[in-house]
């Protein structure tokens, strides 16, 4: 599940937790972690608290790689 953070100017942007990419990848913690600790993928970026989060388009690209394509699932209506 997508979920929404609020950035300047009071506009919600759609962040990925590690938890929403490892469950839409359907990937370990720490191939993840491995993969961008290599620089196969972009470093996740961090919010105000220090948990890491991912935007849609970082998901996108880790999907290109490996070939696959996944449907994310916004909060949006609920």
């Amino acid at each position: 599940m997508m979920n929404m953070m609020s950035v300047k100017g009071g506009e919600q942007m759609r962040i990925l937790t590690v938890k929403d990419m490892l469950q839409s990848l359907c990937i370990s913690r720490s191939q993840l972690y491995y993969w961008e600790e290599v620089g196969k993928i972009p470093p996740a970026r961090r919010l105000s608290n220090g948990k890491r989060y991912y935007l849609p388009q970082d998901l996108e690209k880790i999907e290109r790689m490996l070939g696959k394509s996944t449907v994310i699932k916004s909060n949006e209506h609920e």
